[in-house]
């Protein structure tokens, strides 16, 4: 299958030029990388343009691969930044005309935080809210199905730990100490802080929580009912008794008062 694909690939070369784009290469297992490799090489001598694209704040699973393409004198890195003020007005003018443009864009540009993939999707919510309601919203509805959708897929295709990091975040209301999140979820600060940079370089969170509230509301609401457990934001208390002595109170219980008897 391998062989057959850079037959192909390179047959098509000799007829015109070949552009081949990989997104989230960190999710390539060692065969595709390998044919990555394989291209790469070709390319001096065929009209082959390769464009890799990957989150920055992630850590490479194939550090050792990942040294080699971008080693290259061929090769190129350009990093892609948030959506500034007038990139957000220009994806918007695109979507709903000058007009509406001008009313949304500080609004939705907040509430996006630049993400172009938040931005999609917030404007999806608004022409869906729109066509079905025929009302209009200056305000992003940030709790409309397709912006839900897009923070679930930015938490999955971030940091492994970006989801519980932000349900942590959610819970507590602020970033906060980074120390305090990873005695809450279990892990080490180093992890949390990683987490943290990748939700803020992907526009969810700023220095001081969640960019917009009703983010935080969507993430608390998706966090699956867990009436057995709890937050603990301290060291737990050492038990008083051993082995069959240990308490038999709940912990959703408290404990019983004594009446005085009657005289």
């Amino acid at each position: 299958m391998a062989n057959e694909l850079r037959s192909l690939l390179l047959e098509l070369s000799e007829r015109g030029p070949v552009v081949v784009s990989i997104d989230d290469l960190r999710f390539a297992d060692g065969p595709s990388l390998q044919m990555v490799l394989f291209l790469q090489r070709r390319m001096k001598s065929s009209r082959l343009l390769l464009l890799l694209a990957e989150l920055s704040t992630v850590r490479s699973p194939h550090p050792v691969f990942h040294a080699e393409p971008f080693r290259q004198p061929n090769c190129r890195t350009i990093r892609l930044d948030m959506l500034t003020r007038s990139g957000a007005h220009t994806m918007i003018a695109a979507r709903l005309g000058p007009a509406k443009a001008q009313e949304l864009t500080d609004p939705y540009h907040k509430a996006s935080g630049g993400s172009p993939l938040f931005l999609s999707a917030l404007l999806d919510d608004y022409q869906a809210i729109h066509r079905l309601a025929g009302r209009l919203e200056t305000e992003p509805t940030v709790s409309q199905p397709a912006f839900r959708n897009a923070l679930t897929d930015c938490l999955y295709l971030t940091e492994p730990a970006a989801f519980d990091v932000a349900r942590a975040v959610a819970a507590l209301g602020t970033v906060g100490s980074s120390v305090l999140i990873g005695h809450v979820l279990g892990l080490s600060t180093a992890t949390v802080e990683h987490a943290i940079a990748s939700l803020t370089a992907t526009g969810l969170l700023d220095a001081e929580g969640f960019r917009h509230p009703a983010a935080r509301t969507a993430i608390l609401e998706e966090m699956p009912p867990r009436p057995d457990t709890h937050c603990t934001c301290g060291p737990r208390p050492r038990s008083r008794t051993k082995g069959r002595h240990r308490s038999r109170w709940p912990n959703n219980s408290s404990r019983r008062t004594r009446l005085p008897k009657r005289g």
